[in-house]
């Protein structure tokens, strides 16, 4: 498909008014930036124009939509977000990115650059470090039925035991919290869930603290960790002393 200068111009018009960038006044070299779904449906035709083959029937295998265009809506602001790490006009350059073993993104042509991104039904939300290896991660907030049942699974003892001294509001928001940071810092070491959640271990102080850490990723020293409580919904940020890349 012919990708047409108004179709990328239409659609950097609309990331640049949407996005919003997230204070970090700590977290030097690391950049995140979140847009916001509410209100934006349906999703505008002009996200299509740069999907890879590949990408489009992927995006055509979704049960619903909703789905695909927010599968679709995704991708694009993966490569806007690549397109301002680089520095470079997504008007004139179509970022490409490729998977590594595990599924972290990452640009062939800047694997110094590290990206994560994440995504819920209220958002979208993207981070880069030249200097850090990063992980996002955002979740709903939503009430939780088995919340219970994960904490004891997923977590550490300690955690689940601060979970359960917290009133039923306080505790689905710390839950999804906690959550939010395991994922990060898996993300950051370019780990899923299967290597195990309760492998990092964080308090539920304000702000968060990271207490435990696997010593074959540098231990807690090498990590730096931060709820995102500006945004609407649950998230996290974690970055490692670990240089940047794949």
């Amino acid at each position: 498909m012919e990708i047409k200068t108004s179709d990328l111009k239409s659609a950097v018009d609309f990331f640049e008014q949407s996005t919003q960038t997230v204070a970090l006044p700590s977290f030097h070299a690391t950049n995140v930036i979140w847009l916001a779904l509410d209100g934006i449906a349906p999703i505008p035709q002009f996200f299509d124009i740069s999907l890879s083959a590949r990408e489009q029937a992927r995006a055509e295998r979704f049960r619903t939509r909703e789905l695909s265009a927010h599968f679709r809506l995704r991708r694009q602001f993966r490569r806007y977000c690549a397109a301002q790490a680089l520095g470079i006009s997504p008007i004139d350059t179509v970022a490409e990115f490729a998977e590594g073993d595990k599924g972290r993104p990452f640009l062939a042509d800047a694997p110094d650059i590290s990206f994560s991104f994440s995504s819920c039904r209220g958002g979208l939300l993207a981070g880069w470090s030249r200097k850090f290896r990063i992980g996002l991660d955002i979740e709903d907030l939503r009430p939780m039925d088995d919340l219970e049942s994960i904490s004891v699974q997923f977590f550490t003892p300690c955690e689940h035991t601060a979970l359960a001294e917290l009133n039923d509001v306080a505790r689905t928001k710390a839950f999804l919290t906690l959550w939010c940071l395991k994922e990060a810092a898996l993300k950051s070491v370019g780990e899923g869930i299967g290597f195990g959640l309760n492998q990092f271990a964080f308090s539920l102080s304000d702000p968060v603290g990271l207490v435990a850490a696997p010593m074959q990723f540098g231990g807690v020293s090498a990590f730096h960790c931060r709820s995102l409580s500006a945004l609407p919904q649950p998230a996290a940020l974690v970055c490692t002393t670990h240089p940047a890349g794949v």
